[in-house]
Order: structure tokens, then C-alpha cells, then sequence
């Protein structure tokens, strides 16, 4: 039996508290287990990328395997306590350099482990200077709404856009929350974000169709 590990945020955390949710046994941490994969779930609900991959790599170090590892690869922001915002600051270098230690811990998990990796851009886009992976969806959201939506990581970050040290200009800052409301407005008018933020039953069922053929034929 092939062991996947999961890692990331709510985007890889099956859904227990009901509607209008999709029932836990549709996401694709299930649907994996039905077609026979022993699946470990690290992903975490509201939490950044940093915390999920700490858990993996620790389950690796604890002399654990895995022959796949999956990424539900959420916004750079979300670890914004790695980085001083007592400073002056701009959102996008924020999230480039929140980037490039993410991405390095990340490689470390790969070399750990020793797994294939399949990295799905999911709550957020993968990032262009990420390149320690096997195997890519840079936009699953942009899949699902099947339109190119921005590349925003900072959905849930209104506040350090707002702060009186981020030095990005009116006119970038409105840009931003237009991209922002692009991206709320794709999910509410898609049948496919039940509850206008999370995918649905044939978004996960078709990732697991995706992720079965992918391991079985690479």
C-alpha cells in the first residue's frame, strides 16, 4: 500500500462541521483511502504552509516514510510572524520573502523523505521561484472556476494593507482588493465552492482521479 502524505491548510482538511460544506468522506483525503492509499493528513484548518510541513517533516525524522507527498499550498502572509512588519514594507516583497524560507523548508521535506511531490496551488497560486517539486497545478482554483484569476496571497490579510507601515501606493493598494473581490466574486458564482470558499464534491473527485493516475503511472 502506497502512503501519501497530506500537508497545507483547510483546502486539505476534510470538512466535519457539515453544510454547506461537502461531506468529509468527499474530500480527497477519502476518496485516496477508497482507492486504497494509506493516507496521513498533516494539513491544518486556518493555518499557513510553515506549520503543516514543521508536522511532516517531523513525521519523517521519527523514522516514518511516505512515497508521495501532496501540498495544499495556501498564502505566503499566513506566516507573517517569520518576518518584521514593524518596518516599512510592500505586500509583494512580504510574500517573496515569506516565500523563499517556505519553499526552502519545503525542499528540505523532499529530500527527507525522499517522496514524490505534487504541489496544488489551492487557496493560493504556487509562487514562480518555487522549484523543488515533481509535479505541479499552479491554479486548482483557477481550474475550477476555469478562468485565470489573480495571483493574490494576501486574501486574508486586509489589515497589514491597511497598516500605516505597508508603502504601497493608493493605486496599488486598490488594484489589490479589486484582484481580491475578483477572486470572492469567481468562487460565490461557481457551483463548485459550496460554501464560497472551499471546493467542492467534483473538484475533489476529479484531483483524486488526477493524483490515482499520476502515482500509478509515474
Amino acid at each position: 500500500m502506497r502512503k501519501v502524505i497530506l500537508i497545507g491548510d483547510s483546502w486539505g482538511v476534510p470538512n466535519y462541521f457539515g453544510s454547506p460544506g461537502i461531506l468529509a468522506e468527499q474530500h480527497t483525503e477519502y476518496l485516496l483511502k477508497n482507492l486504497g492509499y494509506d493516507v496521513i493528513n498533516f494539513s491544518l484548518n486556518g493555518n499557513g504552509n510553515d506549520k503543516s510541513i514543521s508536522l511532516a517533516i517531523d513525521y519523517i525524522d521519527q523514522g516514518n516514510n511516505a512515497d508521495w507527498i501532496i501540498w495544499f499550498h495556501t498564502e505566503m502572509l499566513r506566516e507573517r510572524h517569520l518576518i518584521d512588519i514593524s518596518a516599512k514594507y510592500k505586500i509583494s516583497n512580504l510574500i517573496q520573502e515569506i516565500s523563499y524560507y517556505i519553499y526552502k523548508k519545503f525542499k528540505i521535506l523532499k529530500e527527507k523523505s525522499n517522496a514524490k511531490t505534487l504541489i496544488i496551488g489551492g487557496q493560493a497560486p504556487v509562487l514562480d521561484n518555487c522549484n523543488s517539486y515533481d509535479y505541479i497545478i499552479n491554479d486548482w482554483r483557477s481550474d475550477i472556476c476555469k478562468q485565470i484569476l489573480p495571483q493574490i496571497h494576501s486574501l486574508t490579510h486586509l489589515d497589514l494593507i491597511e497598516n500605516k507601515n505597508c508603502c504601497d501606493t493608493m493605486e496599488e493598494k486598490t488594484i489589490l482588493l479589486n484582484q481580491h473581490k475578483t477572486i470572492f466574486d469567481a468562487m460565490e458564482k461557481s457551483e463548485h465552492f459550496p460554501d464560497n470558499c472551499h471546493p467542492g464534491v467534483t473538484p475533489h473527485k476529479d484531483l483524486s482521479k488526477f493524483i490515482d493516475n499520476l502515482i500509478k503511472h509515474k
